[in-house]
Order: structure tokens, then sequence, then C-alpha cells
């Protein structure tokens, strides 16, 4: 999962800090505007933050005079993904912009279970949805019979779980997470010696992965 996005906010200027004065709040059509954080007279001016923001956003203050305003958003959520306008006003003028903000979670950990006859493959806190495929190494006419599994978490993120029967031939699996809107793509090759245990659980935090005994 995210745990913090950069908006980029830059005024092309130097020796701005003194008379910079920032609004950067969120658009939403349903709710009206949601103030993110104001800045102006040298620090910053949440009175008006909306409370959904609180403790989750900050400027790089030592930046501003250079003309970097971007805001740090920490905790960051699905529900986040939005467009957020942002306004500016220093000694060179009044700017407007609109920044479109996406949330990406990609697979981080992958776990393998033996279960009997199946194995296993889950992965949680994905976002966007993702999709599982399975295939084998050498490529095969073999029949894959799997079952898939996702189900949305309250945080709107994806727990995804796919079970394959194995077969009785002695042939390597290939798993494979795409996402077809972040154009991701995660993947590992299990072994044949591995997938004959009885149980194995392998977590990793990278794609291209080579599970081995």
């Amino acid at each position: 999962s995210c745990v913090y996005l950069l908006l980029p906010i830059v005024n092309k200027g130097t020796n701005i800090t003194q008379q910079l004065n920032l609004t950067l709040f969120l658009i939403q059509e349903t709710e009206g505007n949601l103030y993110v954080h104001s800045f102006y007279r040298n620090q910053d001016q949440l009175g008006l933050q909306d409370q959904y923001f609180r403790n989750r956003t900050s400027l790089f203050k030592d930046q501003i005079s250079r003309g970097n305003a971007s805001l740090q958003l920490t905790g960051v959520e699905v529900q986040d993904q939005d467009r957020y306008r942002c306004y500016t006003n220093t000694i060179r003028g009044e700017e407007s912009s609109f920044i479109n903000l996406k949330v990406d979670a990609p697979v981080s950990k992958v776990k393998i279970l033996r279960v009997e006859n199946r194995i296993i493959c889950s992965s949680e806190g994905i976002y966007p949805e993702p999709d599982l495929t399975w295939s084998t190494r050498p490529p095969s006419n073999l029949t894959l019979q799997n079952q898939t599994s996702i189900q949305q978490t309250e945080q709107q993120l994806y727990n995804i779980s796919s079970s394959l029967i194995l077969s009785d031939s002695e042939t390597d699996l290939i798993y494979i997470f795409r996402n077809e809107e972040t154009h991701s793509v995660s993947s590992a090759l299990i072994l044949f010696q591995l997938v004959c245990r009885e149980m194995e659980i392998v977590s990793f935090e990278d794609s291209g992965h080579t599970l081995q005994s």
C-alpha cells in the first residue's frame, strides 16, 4: 500500500517566501470543495482544513523560496484519488492549476501455499483490481484447472486468491499478476520440486522471482 504521495506544485521564480499565498483544495462534485492545505503569511493556516486531511499534509518549507510548494500527503487511501485544484498568489501574480491524483498499490507480497493436490497463490492490499493467470514452463497444452476469487475491502483495496489443481505432469508453474490500468506485471516461477512438498509458504516483495528449494 502507498504511504505518501507528492502533489507537485512548482512556481518558477525565486525569493517568494514572504509573499506566498497557497491554498490547495479537493474538487468533489457531490460534496463540494474540501480544503486540503493553506499556507500564507509564511506559515500554515489550517483553520479551514477538512477533518479528513488533518495531520496528513505538509509542505517542504525550506524549498518554498526556490519555488517548490509541493504538498506531501501521508496515509494515502484509495479515496484520495481525485482531482485537486491548486491556487497560488505570489509577487509574480496569481496561478490556478489542476492535479489529477491516481492511487496505485501494486502487488508487494505473494503467499504460496500447498494444500494436498492444490497450490494456492494469494496477495492482499492491491489497487487497482488485478488479474491473475497461470502458465507452465516449458509451455504446454496442459489444461490448468484453477479458480480465482477477488474481494474488495472496506478501504477499496483488493485481495486476490487463486487455487490451482496440480497435475501428474512434472512441470514448473508460473503465476502472473497483471494490471491493465497501470500496465504493471508481477510474476514468479514455481519449480516442480517445490510444489511437490506437502506445504510451503513463500513471501517476497519484488517481481520476477524463481521460487526454489
